[in-house]
């Protein structure tokens, strides 16, 4: 990734613990024009923790299952 991210300088934010903490972090990411080159460095590495590209853990979890069932 290239650029600066809209998150830079909020790390804490975009680790949340409460769904509206998810919420707030995931609207920062709506904003941040490196969102899909976050997100695949996120699946590439498996981050298990925070917000990345938009997407909670729950959510790149699933992604990573319709991947692997897709084949």
């Amino acid at each position: 990734m290239t650029g600066t991210p809209a998150c830079a300088g909020r790390t804490a934010e975009m680790y949340p613990t409460t769904a509206s903490g998810q919420a707030r972090a995931k609207a920062i990411c709506t904003s941040c024009e490196l969102a899909a080159p976050c997100l695949a460095q996120a699946l590439q590495n498996r981050e298990r923790d925070g917000v990345w590209g938009g997407t909670t853990e729950d959510e790149r979890a699933a992604i990573l299952r319709e991947h692997r069932a897709a084949g």
